[in-house]
């Protein structure tokens, strides 16, 4: 559970056992600050609750260390950028894979308070060392699972509540960064690859991906040259990310313009470009795996996924295509691997049925 909770209509309410007031002017700044975003409301609120107490405490400051846990496009960064914008702190986003230690993470952080004119405090030595304040700032490190182990377990200290410090080793002179201010914000697509002791340090916050109904929202506010009526398909074979559905919004605009089709051509000519072979947002390599799965007639191990697989990037295989055909139930994980739903089987025989008789797939819109 994340920590204190603030409702009701009151001017300001106290949180119980904390000399705190949460006023109806930082209620307006919180709620303002997620204005427009779509989904993931469970998130949203917990995140609201923590900032409304953080503004609220004396020095405003956010004692919690986020963890962001869901699939790719679940709209991780955005809410990063949200976080830091309702703390008014500089922020930067960096790659996990990225990060070998933890100087070159404070290389970069250093380098984008530099940018805004800010640079840490000397202040009194500690345990003989000379010892840095570090003006508040925010940094996202996405797909910290990536970030090697040895790199996180050197970060505990600083995400520690009561200590937010840790040393520099490989800085000349060796020093002590003091970080009370700052905000750390983790996202990861595989949270089990994260060790305990990381974990425990860090609040998590779930993240499921959207819905079609949400993406059918947010195309109606980020593409509103769309007709409703292709709205759902564009959720849908965009397999609901959102930047892919804008982007393929985008092409089916210059496509309408370029070839002169009316909407439905010019859709279908978008969804062949991409490979797409249904309406579900199936590409042609997603049908190798469910292929390779209905050959070996038998559950098929991770590895031996990749290995039949080969020529694609083993994160895509991973993370991309095995984890969607999961989603919509097409392929299931057991024990010994992974195999081929009843569901999966269905689609697949109606494909090569269609495949044979027609050459292609027609992607049609309703």
């Amino acid at each position: 559970m994340l920590g204190c909770a603030a409702t009701g209509p009151q001017a300001g309410q106290r949180i119980a056992g904390e000399r705190m007031t949460i006023t109806n002017d930082i209620r307006t700044k919180v709620v303002n600050a997620f204005t427009g975003f779509i989904g993931n409301a469970e998130a949203v609120h917990a995140l609201k609750r923590e900032l409304a107490c953080a503004l609220s405490s004396d020095p405003p400051q956010l004692d919690k260390v986020f963890l962001l846990v869901g699939s790719r496009s679940t709209g991780k960064t955005d809410l990063s950028r949200r976080i830091t914008q309702c703390l008014g702190v500089p922020f930067v986003s960096i790659d996990g894979v990225g990060i070998r230690n933890r100087e070159e993470l404070f290389d970069m952080i250093d380098e984008l308070l530099e940018s805004r004119g800010l640079y840490p405090k000397r202040i009194e030595d500690q345990a003989g060392l000379p010892t840095y304040e570090y003006p508040p700032f925010a940094v996202l490190i996405d797909e910290c699972h990536l970030i090697p182990p040895r790199a996180r377990e050197s970060l505990l200290t600083a995400l520690e509540s009561d200590d937010r410090s840790l040393v520099l080793n490989k800085r000349e002179p060796r020093r002590r960064a003091i970080v009370r201010g700052s905000t750390f914000i983790f996202a990861t697509t595989r949270p089990t690859e994260l060790d305990d002791p990381f974990r425990s340090r860090c609040a998590e916050i779930n993240l499921r991906r959207y819905t079609k109904d949400e993406m059918v929202s947010i195309l109606r506010v980020k593409c509103p040259y769309v007709p409703s009526k292709l709205l759902e398909d564009l959720a849908t074979t965009s397999r609901l990310i959102p930047r892919v559905a804008i982007a393929m919004a985008d092409e089916w605009r210059k496509e309408k313009l370029y070839g002169d089709l009316n909407d439905q051509d010019a859709f279908v000519s978008v969804a062949k470009s991409r490979s797409i072979v249904g309406r579900n947002g199936l590409t042609q390599n997603d049908v190798r795996l469910l292929k390779l799965l209905d050959r070996e007639r038998k559950p098929v191990s991770e590895a031996g996924i990749i290995a039949g697989l080969s020529d694609l990037d083993r994160a895509v295989v991973r993370d991309d295509i095995e984890q969607y055909l999961i989603m919509i139930n097409f392929v299931r994980v057991t024990e010994k691997g992974r195999e081929l739903t009843q569901t999966g089987k269905r689609w697949l025989d109606d494909h090569k049925r269609e495949e044979s008789e027609a050459g292609q797939m027609k992607l049609e819109v309703r």
